[in-house]
């Protein structure tokens, strides 16, 4: 008499939270002239329902222009320069032409940031490498306050952190690496206006490598 209750009760909510998401996905009231402003890579209003004035509504309809191209700032952060980094590197600059690379180094990492500096300028030197102080040995922490600064500084850019993350062929393996993509993709993925994306690299760690 009490679990039965208490469950419909539960089914009820869920049913009500599913039609709440559908509502506000919804493209009623949805002027249709945001359909080619979308299409065109525009910066789309907040409120897709608010109701937009006569003038708006006109020039929307005959010129996207009206709204604001998106911008783009992609991040990537690196631990080191390798094949990894490079192929990263190569799928953010296919996607955007503004792209920055960030490293957390710690104090006493100074004389491997020095060596990962010069590698990077001598491999890579028309993608900025922005060095971030962690003077307690923490990755995460400094990282995402960098990025959240960066948001502030620029609100209407659109920010990409590109993740490089292994696959590998033993299941096992997958449990070694990706442990701090996972905790920063989980400490980003609330935060609007800022997109998380993974790039996997496959490996095959049962081939034989050339010496």
């Amino acid at each position: 008499m009490v679990i039965v209750p208490g469950i419909v009760w539960v089914l009820l909510r869920i049913n009500k939270h599913y039609e709440s998401v559908r509502g506000r996905l919804s493209l009623q009231d949805v002027p249709l002239m945001l359909g080619r402003a979308a299409a065109d890579g525009r910066r789309l209003p907040p409120d897709l329902r608010q109701p937009l004035s006569d003038g708006d509504n006109a020039l929307l309809a005959t010129d996207n222009a009206a709204l604001e191209p998106i911008q783009h700032l992609v991040i990537m952060p690196i631990a080191s320069l390798n094949q990894v980094t490079l192929r990263t590197l190569s799928y953010a600059r296919s996607i955007a032409d503004n792209v920055v690379a960030v490293h957390v180094a710690a104090d006493e990492e100074k004389e491997q940031t020095e060596k990962l500096e010069e590698k990077w300028h001598k491999w890579v030197p028309d993608v900025p490498l922005i060095i971030v102080d962690s003077p307690y040995r923490s990755l995460l922490r400094p990282l995402v306050s960098y990025i959240d600064a960066l948001h502030r500084q620029q609100p209407n850019t659109m920010l990409t952190v590109l993740i490089p993350e292994f696959m590998s062929v033993r299941w096992w393996e997958n449990l070694l690496h990706n442990q701090s993509a996972l905790r920063l993709k989980g400490s980003l993925l609330f935060r609007p206006g800022i997109v998380v994306t993974s790039v996997p690299y496959h490996i095959d760690t049962t081939a034989q490598v050339a010496g």
